[in-house]
């Protein structure tokens, strides 16, 4: 029998065959870059997206070795979806729309490269890595670079105001964006902790040190949250806190057991404690909609505008509530364009028909959902819809081993929760312009399709034995 060939002529080759030696080389590799992009995400826009971009491209020599890959259906799919942004994209450019169509793409093509980074997921754990373990990691790395990122301009000689100055963009940012990073990290972060408290997966000496630690975090999160004043975070992370608990519950009754007890517990006391807080600043909350007359009189106010009944001519937006310009717009141009829509850049678009003035300079409809159907029409929104159905049933794996009963409650918990946060900011925020949902969401799914399909395209070997943490 020939023996194998040594040295890097060797490892291509056994690459071109895709055996497990090869994979087991690059595991460390792969590894390395997934928790790089977990830790960067929160830094800001261009790490996330360097790293996004390394892991998507390096990912394609793999695809292209791998037959099973390449008939992936999920995979296709992303690929389908790039192409038709890429036609809707140079459509815009014939047919004359404002807007740098091309450079946008990347606005609506984020989901798109899930399956990609996904590759890397499942190389990444031939590192004989539970795919529990590595999800608290990445979950811990997203929770040290948005703290770094919150704290590091924070005014600590404002005592508990230290956050005060993000509410008016100060700090660095956008206080939207800033108060997305807080609402999603005080998710991950009271998720590891209550692992931290509950469990006894720690020495206790560990568990004392990373309890105090993470509840540090956690109530600072909390306290940037609350300062930003951003409203639509606050109602978000208050709907997300509840699906967290409700899942943690439900995942408890099913196991049982003190330990079991003791998890719910915790988990309990961290969500009182956040819905204490939140009660304290409910008449902030209550006042967005008071001003304007109410919960019923906004509720009318926005069936009308979806229905046409209401338009420029009916109601002084800019006394009542200027952002309302911007969704009779957005009917105006859905109705003009409903199939295919206007292109990927809709900025130009705002200025065009809305008016500076009245906007305050803004350029975004502040609705992804408006924004995908302005941008992209019917096609590309149902399109974009059927990519994410097929994500969330490539997800599963028959043949994959069970999780952890108890991390695995945890990990859905977050899950659930970081999903419903991310559906209910995406109502009143440009999500798809802000990289900390959509590269969020892609750092997700890739982690569970390289358990998933792709991981089984790949034929990673049984995950290990659990072992004490």
């Amino acid at each position: 029998m020939k023996a194998a060939e040594p040295g890097p002529v060797g490892f291509l080759r056994s690459l071109a065959a895709f055996d497990a030696k090869a994979m087991e080389r690059l595991a460390p590799t792969s590894l390395t870059l997934v928790l790089l992009y977990a830790g960067c995400l929160a830094i800001g826009n261009s790490p996330g997206n360097v790293l996004l971009g390394i892991l998507a491209i390096s990912a394609l020599p793999i695809v292209a070795l791998r037959p099973e890959l390449r008939r992936s259906p999920i995979l296709l799919l992303s690929l389908l979806l790039l192409l038709y942004l890429l036609a809707m994209a140079i459509r815009a450019d014939l047919q004359g729309v404002p807007g740098r169509h091309l450079r946008a793409i990347d606005n609506f093509a984020f989901f798109a490269f899930a399956p990609f980074v996904a590759v890397h997921v499942a190389i990444a754990l031939r590192f004989r890595m539970r795919f529990e373990r590595l999800c608290l990691l990445t979950a811990a790395l997203f929770v040290a670079g948005s703290s770094a990122r919150l704290f590091w301009n924070a005014d600590w000689a404002a005592g508990l105001l230290l956050f005060g100055e993000y509410e008016w963009g100060a700090g660095g940012s956008n206080r939207n964006y800033l108060s997305i990073e807080a609402g999603l990290a005080l998710l991950a972060g009271g998720s590891l902790l209550v692992l931290a408290v509950a469990t006894r997966r720690w020495r206790p000496s560990l568990r004392l040190i990373g309890g105090g630690l993470l509840a540090t975090v956690c109530a600072l999160d909390f306290l940037a949250l609350v300062e930003m004043k951003s409203r639509t975070n606050w109602i978000a992370a208050a709907i997300a806190g509840l699906v967290w608990l409700l899942t943690l519950f439900i995942g408890s009754l099913r196991r049982g057991g003190t330990r079991q007890t003791a998890l719910w517990s915790a988990a309990l006391a961290v969500v009182v404690l956040a819905a204490a807080g939140l009660a304290g600043f409910s008449s902030q909350i209550a006042s967005r909609l008071s001003d304007n007359g109410g919960v019923t009189a906004n509720a009318e106010l926005f069936a009308g505008i979806v229905t046409g009944k209401v338009d420029r001519s009916s109601i002084d937006f800019e006394a009542y509530d200027p952002r309302l310009y911007l969704f009779v717009t957005a009917r105006e141009l859905i109705a003009a364009k409903p199939l295919f829509g206007w292109g990927p850049d809709i900025g130009p678009l705002v200025k065009a028909h809305v008016g500076v003035k009245p906007l305050q300079g803004k350029t975004q409809f502040h609705d992804a959902y408006l924004e995908s159907l302005v941008g992209l029409g019917i096609v590309g929104t149902g399109l974009i819809a059927c990519h994410l159905a097929a994500v969330a049933f490539a997800c599963r794996r028959r043949t994959a081993a069970p999780l952890d009963p108890e991390l695995g409650s945890v990990l859905a918990a977050l899950l659930a929760s970081s999903l419903t946060y991310v559906a209910v900011v995406a109502i009143a925020e440009s999500a798809n312009r802000m990289e900390i949902i959509t590269q969020g969401l892609v750092l997700v799914f890739a982690l569970m399709l390289g358990r998933g399909s792709v991981g089984q395209a790949i034929g990673r070997p049984a995950d290990p034995p659990a072992s004490p943490q």
